[in-house]
């Protein structure tokens, strides 16, 4: 995984989900940290937020011991995933958390549909293909008042890591569909971006719900 490939893939096709390109006002300040294993991404981007970290921060691990998924499952997390987390400022009614994991979850799927892949979103927060599951979002926040001021966007998703028979990776996927404009990790990172960046966008500006 490489930091410099990451942000070159940012500027290849900024325009390419055809939505709020939000990141763009973010671009300058974002901040892509790469680990070789971590207890859970989110959980090392919430301690990077109180040590001074902003917006736009990226925490990416090719390993977690400890990911985390929905209602505190746990996450298997071999090398060869996708394991990231992005840092958001974030105006949304507390109560409308749920629609920002879904709004995320709609950017990326967004993404990958653009690029030839057959994404579908199981309710709420899992990406899956044909019943079999490509991966995860889980979003965490901080709040102030009645309102939403941080969100952390954690992403899990299968690239080349081993899956039981339930799951499916990309590697296998672009096998079978000729998807293109996927050829690394680091590009899948980048889309990864995009979408988490967009979706909230447009939850604020529009509202999804």
């Amino acid at each position: 995984m490489n930091q410099a490939q990451i942000l070159k893939a940012l500027e290849d096709h900024p325009d390419a989900l055809g939505v709020i390109p939000s990141y763009r006002a973010v671009r300058p300040h974002l901040d892509v940290q790469i680990y070789d294993c971590l207890e859970s991404t989110n959980h090392h981007l919430w301690q990077l937020l109180d040590q001074g970290a902003t917006a736009g921060t990226v925490v990416i691990a090719r390993r977690q011991w400890a990911g985390r998924g929905q209602w505190g499952r746990r996450w298997q997390s071999p090398e060869g995933g996708l394991y990231l987390s992005l840092l958001l400022e974030v105006e949304v009614p507390v109560q409308e958390q749920g629609m920002l994991t879904l709004a995320s979850a709609w950017g990326l799927a967004t993404a990958l549909v653009k690029v030839g892949l057959p994404i579908q979103i199981k309710w709420p927060n899992d990406l899956v293909v044909m019943g079999r599951k490509l991966g995860g979002i889980l979003t965490e926040i901080r709040r102030e008042n009645h309102q939403i001021r941080y969100a952390v966007i954690g992403v899990g998703l299968n690239w080349a890591n081993p899956v039981p028979d339930s799951g499916i990776t990309l590697k296998t996927l672009l096998e079978q569909t000729g998807g293109a404009g996927l050829e690394t990790l680091e590009s899948l990172a980048a889309l990864t971006l995009r979408g988490c960046f967009a979706g909230p966008a447009v939850l604020a500006g529009s509202g999804l719900g």
